[in-house]
């Protein structure tokens, strides 16, 4: 094995814990803000997701294959690091302000300012992340250690700091502050490999168009991941929604060691495909069976346990969420399979206009079926839908990736 593999191999239990500390926090979350302040939370939280996204335009992705394939040009290294961060910088001003009006006409913002502003912050750091960087230079270790260390920062900081309902923005801040801090550490250790250049507002443009298709598929995917409780309010009660989104939640939470890992292991795919796109599509092959045989015991465990893990994770009063979570534990094992096929497969091979159309073919369905199934079946029927596009994800994917080959 060799450094590069070993710091990979390093990096996954910091990334793997990075994700699981806001998975433990859930239960704690959900007693001490209770419905209210946990819906403030998750309000703030998908701001949070939103700017995040913006502001990364798909650079873990469009600027990782970059600094991959300019790493040992000092020259070539440094301007991929100031055009990308001028990139963010417009995207961040733009995320503002359209955040700051949207804030006028969302209540929860509206009524709590430091929530609002605290979400923001958080967003906003989270974009200027720069797991992008270190892992085009292969030195995952050290962006995996800075992403754990914010998430461990911040998960102490609640368990001391919050204590009611009206605490949630005090939970955000703790995530907003702790993610900035170590943010400005990554950029300091930045310096031992690269230099900043001028920032130029003609090149974080040019930067922002290079990564057009995985900023538009940042978006289609916030809007088909992150608004399935806003469009289920528009047509089923309350109640059904709050058990909609618990059952959710979990779900997504199955999910979310896919990202660390994809920022992982994704440089390396690419760097393999390179060199060989025969040896590259073989390790397509072992990670797409890694994730699958993962995400399908996760399915296995909420199918058959749904009762169980919501008991735990939710509480008793929200025990009719087994039901949603049962109707979407099949969502777990095609999310794996899409993440290999779209990321591993088509945008390490330079597709990201093919997941683009998939994704906004899925997401336009997705949102009329939520509608439509929502108003007819309440929340079960949207739990039917979230199931059914992914579902749709995988054989679209796929049917895109042999027809093109």
């Amino acid at each position: 094995m060799g450094l590069g593999s070993s710091r990979i191999m390093l990096s996954v239990p910091f990334q793997l814990a990075a994700v699981a500390l806001p998975i433990l926090l859930l239960p704690f979350l959900a007693r001490v803000l209770q419905t209210k302040g946990l819906g403030a939370f998750a309000t703030g939280q998908s701001l949070a997701i939103v700017v995040g996204s913006v502001v990364d335009f798909g650079a873990h992705i469009s600027a990782t294959r970059l600094v991959v394939a300019e790493r040992e040009d000092s020259s070539g290294l440094s301007r991929i690091f100031s055009d990308t961060l001028a990139a963010k910088i417009i995207a961040a001003v733009v995320a503002a302000s359209v955040s700051l009006i949207a804030a006028f006409f969302v209540p929860v913002f509206a009524d709590d300012a430091p929530l609002f502003a605290s979400s923001l912050l958080f967003g906003l750091a989270q974009g200027f992340n720069l797991f992008w960087f270190f892992g085009g230079l292969q030195r995952q270790l050290t962006g995996s250690a800075l992403d754990f260390g914010a998430r461990l920062v911040a998960t102490g900081a609640i368990l001391m700091w919050v204590r009611q309902p009206e605490d949630a923005w005090k939970a955000m801040a703790c995530f907003a502050i702790a993610q900035l801090a170590f943010v400005l550490i990554g950029f300091q250790l930045s310096r031992k490999w690269t230099t900043l250049g001028r920032l130029s507002v003609r090149a974080g443009i040019g930067m922002l168009a290079k990564g057009r298709h995985i900023f538009a598929i940042h978006v289609l995917g916030t809007i088909y991941t992150g608004s399935n409780a806003l469009l289920l309010g528009f047509v089923a009660s309350p109640e059904a929604v709050g058990y909609f989104n618990g059952a959710e939640r979990l779900i997504r939470a199955s999910a979310m060691p896919l990202m660390p890992l994809r920022q992982i292991i994704f440089p390396s795919v690419v760097a393999r495909l390179k060199v060989s796109r025969k040896e590259g599509a073989r390790l397509i092959v072992k990670i797409f069976i890694l994730y699958c045989l993962v995400m399908a015991i996760a399915s296995l465990i909420f199918y058959f346990g749904s009762s169980l893990v919501v008991k735990i994770a939710l509480g008793e009063a929200m025990s009719q969420a087994a039901t949603y979570l049962k109707v979407m534990a099949v969502v777990p094992l095609f999310l794996g399979a899409a993440e290999v096929i779209g990321v591993f497969w088509l945008f390490a091979m330079g597709r990201e206009g093919t997941v683009t159309w998939v994704l906004a073919v899925v997401t336009t369905l997705h949102i009329g079926m939520m509608l439509v199934f929502g108003r007819q079946f309440g929340g079960i029927g949207g739990a039917a839908v979230v199931a059914a596009s992914q579902i749709l994800m995988v054989v679209l994917t796929t049917m895109q990736t042999y027809g093109r080959r």
